[in-house]
């Protein structure tokens, strides 16, 4: 485990056992998942709150119920660009295993991205840009408001929407406006 960077951790054993549960909650979350795949999106009716909690950080299940068979339906949307589509499946970085354990996060790694010098919403706001949210159709992304239904839950840190952009291949797939990668060595990377 020592070769992979465990980002956002505790030093030693206590840095271990943070990853561990990181981790762990990321295999949970995904096993929601795949309970609810397999039962075709019924399955979250069962585990309502729990999946509620998750996905909207809110266990009140009925405010939200309309969107676990959109949602459902998004995943395996999800699984098959992955499966069949090479450049979607390269973009992804979330599927390599090593940031499994990394902390959750509500926004991209700034040692890798940064704002583009033009932006005038300031880091935190995507002004009125959702290209990533409507590029994939995303039934979460709630066009009245501009708004994203799972922005800071469980689900959101965890997981893709969180931690994006991590690359330059990912800001050119959803044409964002707002960031760009920063060109800097591993090295100096790790100093920073």
């Amino acid at each position: 485990m020592d070769t992979v960077e465990l980002k956002g951790r505790k030093p030693g054993v206590a840095g271990v056992c943070q990853a561990l549960g990181w981790f762990a909650a990321r295999v949970g979350i995904a096993l929601m998942g795949v309970w609810a795949l397999a039962t075709l999106g019924l399955g979250a009716y069962v585990l309502a709150p729990l999946y509620s909690g998750v996905c909207f950080g809110d266990a009140r299940f009925w405010r939200h119920h309309r969107q676990f068979v959109p949602g459902t339906l998004q995943v395996w949307t999800f699984l098959g660009r992955i499966a069949f589509q090479s450049d979607y499946r390269s973009m992804t970085s979330f599927m390599q295993w090593r940031d499994w354990w990394d902390a959750p996060r509500s926004g991209p790694d700034l040692r890798l991205v940064r704002v583009q010098p033009d932006w005038s919403h300031g880091v935190r706001s995507c002004g009125s840009c959702a290209r990533c949210c409507t590029q994939i159709s995303c039934p979460m992304h709630v066009a009245a408001t501009g708004l994203c239904g799972i922005y800071g839950s469980a689900l959101w840190n965890y997981f893709p929407c969180g931690r994006y952009p991590a690359t330059q291949a990912q800001i050119a797939f959803y044409e964002c406006p707002k960031w760009e990668v920063i060109t800097v060595h591993p090295q100096q990377q790790r100093a920073a």
